[in-house]
């Protein structure tokens, strides 16, 4: 099978409604060998990935297709043998999991990116992005402060961590952290992040805080 024919097959059975059909066109042309380009073989994976997960859905019975759940996380699993350390497959099979109301499973899939990464701080604060996202602003900062602790000498993670907790109607904690990144001496290249941490500091201390 030509894997250009079968990407078009696949675009011919979503237009159908036909998820099942295109996704199983896409996990065969990712099969091929001519589809040796990483940023093809990506587009494709999360293609694939996004069908199996719209199938996923509740169905008229209110209950989520676990089937087509666990062919999702298959997708996800074959794309990891062909992309290791791609945070974005993490994120998607735990947005997948989280949508179904699964949160040990989707954590597993989650926190394997900060994992393989314990001192990048840029990885835990991803997971925190996904977290928030999540409306889990506790673990998402728990996430935070491991990125602050892995990287100090960063004052992003320590806004992002202030304007969680404004979101959690906790102020005196984001005010602290506000502080800390106004009091610190930080790169320059952290002028934006210093000056939007006291931009924030000083709302927060005004009359409207009052």
């Amino acid at each position: 099978e030509n894997p250009d024919v079968l990407i078009a097959s696949a675009v011919l059975a979503e237009s159908f409604g036909d998820l099942g059909e295109a996704a199983a066109a896409l996990e065969r042309a990712i099969a091929k060998p001519e589809i040796a380009d990483l940023g093809e073989l990506r587009a494709l994976y999360e293609r694939a990935f996004e069908m199996r997960a719209r199938l996923s859905q509740a169905g008229l019975d209110g209950k989520p297709n676990a089937q087509a759940i666990e062919a999702a996380l298959a997708v996800a699993n074959r794309w990891r043998a062909d992309d290791p350390d791609n945070p974005r497959i993490d994120e998607l099979a735990a947005k997948v999991l989280y949508s179904h109301q699964l949160p040990d499973a989707a954590w597993r899939q989650l926190s394997s990116i900060s994992e393989r990464h314990p001192s990048d701080g840029a990885a835990h604060a991803r997971v925190a992005a996904l977290l928030a996202h999540e409306g889990d602003l506790e673990a998402a900062n728990r996430a935070l402060s491991a990125a602050i602790a892995a990287e100090p000498t960063n004052p992003t993670w320590l806004l992002q961590r202030a304007q969680n907790f404004i979101a959690a109607d906790d102020p005196t904690r984001a005010e602290a952290d506000l502080k800390a990144i106004a009091a610190g001496d930080w790169q320059d290249r952290f002028a934006n992040v210093v000056y939007e941490a006291k931009s924030l500091d000083s709302y927060l201390d005004g009359p409207a805080s009052k």
